[in-house]
């Protein structure tokens, strides 16, 4: 937070907050493209409260265990008194925590957790979005993660130059890990329908995905086989707009 001779300086975060007007008011006009109602749509705002919380435990779970990635989670809404929801809450009850603790003590700690929390908002589900969850909506907040497990790093190598060979250790564990995890998700997206069919397996519930793959069949000249996944996307939701 900018400030002047110890008092907050709104008018050096006015640039700030007009960006945020600006970028809301296009969102309600310019580019509030007309797309289908999604899931999301049904609920209130007080009913989407737990899938905030949800949602952010569910973020950092898959940057901490990035395993079974895919593109379409089935996020429903959660009892307020569901275990992933109580852990969203005391995630963000501890990035707030600390941003109180480190406000004035250490300015890199405050910044990244500041920016986890205010990045994570347009995607928390505050604003009706198309999906409750999608792992590519955790590039922009996650840096702030990332900025600060190196900073961290860097602290504990500074104390103990012996460190630098676990930090050291861990950091390559990580790297190879997280290649070899590339290198096999690169492995589903070898072919579209290969994509498709991974994504059924953990979305099967998914009109979208079994649309997708019928669509592909028709392209391809596979007549009864898309004619067949056409069908069970409306078996599932018979009010599928683009079946």
């Amino acid at each position: 937070i900018y400030r002047h001779n110890g008092k907050i300086s709104w008018a050096k975060q006015l640039p700030y907050l007009s960006l945020g007007l600006v970028y809301i008011g296009l969102r309600r006009t310019v580019i509030n493209f007309a797309i289908a109602k999604t899931v999301v749509d049904l609920y209130a705002f007080l009913e989407r409260i737990p899938v905030i919380f949800q949602s952010l435990g569910l973020y950092f779970q898959k940057l901490i265990f990035p395993q079974n990635l895919h593109m379409e989670y089935e996020v429903a809404i959660p009892s307020s008194g569901d275990i992933s929801v109580i852990l969203g809450v005391i995630i963000v009850l501890s990035l707030i925590f600390l941003l109180f603790v480190f406000r004035e003590k250490q300015k890199l700690i405050s910044f990244c957790l500041s920016w986890i929390l205010i990045n994570y908002l347009p995607v928390s589900g505050v604003y009706p979005l198309n999906a409750f969850f999608s792992e590519h909506w955790s590039y922009i907040f996650s840096l702030g993660a990332f900025i600060l497990a190196g900073w961290i790093a860097a602290k504990i190598i500074a104390k103990n130059k012996i460190m630098v060979f676990v930090v050291g250790f861990f950091v390559m564990l990580l790297v190879g890990t997280n290649i070899s995890l590339t290198l096999k998700q690169n492995q589903y997206w070898i072919s579209a329908e290969n994509f498709y069919q991974r994504t059924l397996q953990y979305a099967p519930e998914s009109p979208r995905i079994h649309y997708r793959l019928g669509l592909l069949y028709l392209r391809e000249g596979r007549i009864d086989e898309g004619i067949e996944k056409t069908k069970q996307a409306l078996a599932i939701k018979p009010d599928y707009i683009e079946a």
